[in-house]
């Protein structure tokens, strides 16, 4: 990676509005420290094992033009720290591939959401006085067989009056081929990932056949987004390293397995738009949580792109104060941008996903730009807080 590329985005006091409330942060308050050889830091090697359900099932790949094989979810097997580097990929391919629909979102630096383009928006809303802020999203996902090869597209469907699930159009199409346009993916078996991407998105009128516009990474700008998993349910959030940074949030829910996007769910998915409800409360996160750590390993200074599995590197005791540094947003989920002890630029996003649990991920950059580290966080509220 260019040692340039993040140099211009370091986080500053301008990515918080001035008249914001008070916010949190975290501060380690114990954590028992041994050296974790290939790790970011100094943790307390645990070898905890883990559970994986799996087996083949021969689908069609991309764009239908050939087959491959995923992994979906069969008998679980039991498996420690001395597998092997495919089958932690194929552990992870059980859980992320699929058909993931939901809605998304788009916010300012102040938690604002913004407005879709009124050139979309059925008159009817405009006559109801209705504003809309969420899109509708399909996200058929598969992870390859080759070890670190994830793809996705990003369906966005046209607004509609009422329920017309027979009605819905593709407004535009967004293919993500990691391998191809991201700079590093660091991966869990529960499904979740850290992707750094390369480029800004770009909307182009589709070329050809297809439906609906399609969107193009280009330039050097990086692009973090954060996937938290949690019964079969995800939030993904997207952020330019940007003091002036929009967030993209996407809400998704396991619809079944991959099928390529194979069929439009109209409003018939379970999953409800999200942009204006109640943002999460900073009181949620304060008090002492206990955390399960897992980090990427071999991810640093890569000059092509790399992939390392999220693993056991940990346990350790953070306290969560007020601050300024949280952008809170709904879901129950909040991110940040800030800068490290090092001059660098840190990014967490979490999810409440229940009063005493919570899953966060944390990526950070050196003050030259290479990605110094990227570990997942799973904490429990310890008991009495």
């Amino acid at each position: 990676m260019s040692t340039s590329l993040l140099s211009r985005f370091a986080a500053s006091p301008s990515c918080v509005p001035k008249d914001c409330s008070p916010k949190l942060c975290t501060q380690r308050v114990s954590c028992a420290a041994v050296a974790v050889p290939g790790s970011f830091g100094k943790s307390e090697r645990c070898g905890f094992g883990s559970v994986r359900s799996e087996r083949r099932l021969t689908v069609h790949a991309v764009d239908g033009e050939q087959r491959a094989s995923a992994v979906v979810v069969d008998e679980p097997r039991t498996s420690t720290s001395d597998d092997s580097g495919t089958a932690d990929w194929e552990g992870f391919g059980a859980q992320v591939s699929a058909e993931w629909d939901g809605y998304s979102a788009e916010f300012n630096f102040a938690g604002e959401p913004f407005e879709l383009p009124s050139n979309i928006v059925p008159d009817a809303f405009r006559e109801w006085g209705v504003e809309i802020h969420d899109w509708q999203t399909q996200c058929p996902t598969l992870a390859h067989p080759e070890k670190g090869r994830l793809w996705y597209k990003v369906i966005r469907l046209h607004p509609t009056v009422g329920c017309e699930a027979d009605a819905a159009t593709i407004y535009g199409v967004e293919k993500c081929d990691v391998q191809e346009k991201a700079a590093a993916l660091a991966y869990h078996n529960s499904g979740s990932y850290t992707i750094v991407w390369r480029g800004k998105r770009v909307t182009k009128e589709q070329l050809g056949s297809g439906p609906g516009k399609e969107v193009f990474r280009e330039g050097d700008a990086i692009e973090v987004e954060q996937c938290l998993v949690h019964e079969k349910k995800r939030i993904r959030v997207l952020q330019h390293l940007d003091p002036r940074r929009r967030v993209t949030v996407f809400r998704e829910a396991y619809e079944g397995p991959f099928r390529n996007g194979e069929s439009l769910g109209g409003c018939a998915i379970g999953t409800p738009a999200f942009a204006k409800q109640k943002p999460l409360e900073a009181s949620a996160l304060t008090g002492s949580w206990r955390t399960d750590l897992y980090s990427a390993q071999n991810l640093q200074h890569q000059q092509e792109y790399s992939s390392s599995e999220l693993v056991s590197s940990g346990v350790e005791d953070v306290e969560r104060q007020l601050s300024d540094t949280n952008l809170y947003l709904p879901l129950d989920t909040w991110t940040s941008l800030s800068k490290s002890e090092s001059g660098g630029t840190v990014v967490e996003t979490g999810w409440l996903v229940k009063p005493d649990q919570a899953v966060v991920s944390v990526c950070e950059f050196e003050s030259s730009g290479d990605l110094k580290g990227v570990s997942l966080r799973l904490e429990k509220r310890i008991s009495g807080e």
